[in-house]
């Protein structure tokens, strides 16, 4: 997947599930967000799979690409506070700390430009992650 993805343009991450499983994600820019993809299953954007079909108890899910380290554990789960409760290995906060620094770090060779245009992907990204988890039931406002 992450070759069809190179091949494609799309930035991708390599997600890594700590409670047993791998799968890729793209960057649609034509969607504006990123895709699960899954070919052990044989499922696209179906980032729910595991904690709705096969009832995971999801923890700690990590995005790892060429720009970055990131956090994603939230577009896999409707569940976060109870999956905050199996977070126990290192403070949330310790561990965006260290996530920043690695990202930083991939990114140390990168063009001011693309750092630029990244940043802004991860602050969209931040901010759709926050909506998902939280979806509004007031469809007037």
């Amino acid at each position: 997947m992450q070759i069809t993805c190179k091949f494609a343009s799309h930035s991708h991450n390599q997600v890594v599930d700590f409670t047993d499983h791998i799968w890729t994600e793209c960057f649609s820019e034509h969607l504006g967000r990123w895709v699960h993809l899954d070919p052990c299953e044989s499922v696209y954007d179906y980032p729910l799979l595991y904690e709705i079909s096969w009832s995971k108890k999801l923890d700690y899910t990590f995005g790892l690409a060429n720009d970055g380290v990131y956090d994603i554990a939230k577009r896999y789960t409707r569940k976060w506070p109870e999956v905050l409760t199996r977070r126990t290995l290192i403070t949330e906060s310790a561990l965006a700390g260290l996530f920043c620094k690695l990202t930083r770090e991939s990114r140390r060779s990168f063009p001011p430009e693309v750092i630029s245009a990244l940043e802004d992907r991860d602050r969209r990204e931040v901010e759709a992650l926050e909506r998902d988890l939280h979806p509004s039931s007031n469809f007037c406002s």
